[in-house]
């Protein structure tokens, strides 16, 4: 079983490892620092031996690169992988952005729960389940509080704990269901804290300091089931842009 290296080092862009199974145009490494969709965070970009990525599949415990293109090389060749720079940032500061705004929701709202979320290229989805539905003030308040933990430069840490070490942890968002990239065998949880904001069990990749965000842009919320509030945001230049057609 081979497990993605790009939670735990977010960074690397870059990378050799030996093909040990090629079927097709699927092919697995010993290796690898591609992230495969998971949890609500899409699948990296690049390519693999020069060949273009149509895909990243977390396939029981095993990351099973797609290709576009069948492979020009085989079983036991050694293989360059590059990972698509710019989608990875943005990747990795949205879902770090999704932590944020849910530290912010622990704020202003009682009984909160989370129950997913989502990244898209246009903007994240964050699911909440409250007491009470989120209103427009609500979501004024969430942006404003999203954006002053990002300019407070929190610092963002990531560890892998025993399960029952990590469900005891005080506040910590832990969802069996949307995060099951979190655990690892069912026996370790990796937990992701934002300093003095938020804590949550998550498989995903992340910042190293909320800083790297950048501004957070409050879309639109909705009620999509009873009890649950669903807030869509945008992140970066995505933000930029929409504050700016705003103001116009």
């Amino acid at each position: 079983m081979t497990a993605s290296r790009a939670p735990a080092d977010p960074t690397v862009r870059e990378f050799e490892a030996t093909v040990e199974r090629v079927d097709d145009r699927e092919v697995v490494l010993d290796e690898t620092y591609f992230y495969p969709a998971s949890g609500g965070q899409p699948a990296d970009r690049g390519t693999l031996g020069g060949v273009l990525l149509a895909d990243v599949r977390d396939r029981d415990g095993e990351v099973v690169h797609v290709l576009a293109d069948p492979p020009g090389f085989a079983v036991g060749d050694a293989v360059g992988g590059v990972v698509d720079d710019e989608f990875r940032t943005y990747c990795t500061r949205a879902h770090t952005a999704s932590h944020v705004l849910y530290g912010a929701a622990r704020r202003i709202t009682d009984e909160l729960g989370y129950a997913g979320f989502d990244v898209s290229p246009e903007k994240v989805r964050v699911d909440l389940t409250t007491a009470e539905p989120l209103d427009d003030a609500d979501l004024v308040e969430l942006e404003r509080l999203s954006n002053r933990a990002v300019w407070e430069s929190r610092p963002v840490s990531w560890e892998t704990l025993p399960e029952a070490e990590a469900r005891a942890l005080d506040g910590i968002a832990f969802n069996d269901k949307t995060e099951e990239g979190a655990m690892s065998g069912h026996e370790d949880v990796r937990v992701v804290t934002v300093e003095g904001w938020d804590v949550a069990a998550c498989g995903g990749t992340h910042v190293a300091n909320t800083a790297e965000i950048g501004p957070i842009a409050a879309l639109d919320r909705s009620n999509p089931g009873e009890g649950v509030t669903r807030v869509e945001f945008a992140v970066g230049p995505t933000a930029i842009d929409r504050t700016a057609d705003v103001h116009t």
